[in-house]
């Protein structure tokens, strides 16, 4: 019953930030659950067939780059890359950025409200986005499918690693950190959109690492929605459980271990 009760209190408490408990009026944000659960659908429908896992599967991969890029799928498969990249930023990451996106709109004039908003979007998720990409394309030329399993395993561990470490402290930290913004011009632009990029690199140091763990899987959609449970109670809590998150980072590496002996 406690767990219940715990549970019922952290989901008011979230669903608070957008404007969703106690008055059922949505705040400035509720377009962010959308966003999310758009991202979330789109990772369903492609994740396990065209996602991560599936660019990484075939023979060697400078051949298969120049094979694919002489049949005239490579661009295809680039755009489907790009989109399963901001796909998963979407359904991820931008629940994480409540308090920030609070932030920038409540800093910003009315009538510039919408523009300082799309700037710092920009500056979140473009690096998101490019280090996906990057993640992506490692996967695919360096990681053979054989070999797989064993670095899905040795990822999380590593991220369960990560969690002890004070630098994802001072990460997980700096992501609640603001910075002041300018009133208006480009000046205010200009810091809306290093707001965004420095709290992306933030995030990026936090739960990149599980993140990573989570695309060199055989089946990243699930493990991605597991990682997205542990980064949204680290967000949102007081006291972020980091060595359970790290326990729970280390046995799924366990399993994937024993699941790669076996096979």
């Amino acid at each position: 019953m406690a767990l219940v009760r715990e549970s019922l209190a952290y989901a008011t408490r979230f669903l608070a930030r957008f404007g969703l408990a106690g008055r059922w009026r949505p705040a400035s944000e509720w377009w962010v659950p959308a966003a999310s659960f758009a991202g979330w659908g789109w990772l369903a429908v492609g994740g396990n067939d065209h996602g991560f896992a599936a660019l990484c599967a075939g023979g060697g991969p400078i051949g298969r780059l120049v094979g694919e890029w002489r049949a005239g799928i490579l661009a295809s498969q680039l755009a489907g890359w790009l989109l399963m990249s901001l796909a998963m930023t979407l359904a991820m990451m931008l629940p994480l950025t409540i308090d920030a996106l609070r932030y920038v709109s409540l800093r910003s004039f009315p009538w510039r409200r919408a523009r300082a908003l799309g700037g710092w979007l920009i500056g979140y998720l473009v690096p998101w986005i490019a280090a996906a990409s990057i993640a992506s394309l490692a996967l695919m030329t360096v990681v053979g499918p054989t070999a797989r399993p064993w670095t899905a395993a040795a990822a999380f561990l590593v991220a369960a690693v990560w969690q002890m470490t004070p630098v994802k402290g001072w990460a997980l930290r700096a992501c609640h950190r603001t910075r002041p913004l300018k009133p208006s011009g480009v000046s205010a632009d200009a810091s809306c959109l290093l707001f965004g990029a420095r709290v992306s690199a933030a995030c990026m140091v936090s739960c990149g690492p599980m993140m990573f763990a989570a695309m060199a899987t055989a089946w990243p959609t699930v493990a991605l929605a597991g990682v997205f449970v542990v980064a949204l109670r680290e967000r949102y809590v007081w006291r972020p459980p980091t060595r359970a998150t790290a326990l729970a980072l280390a046995a799924a590496g366990g399993f994937l271990a024993l699941q790669a002996i076996a096979s």
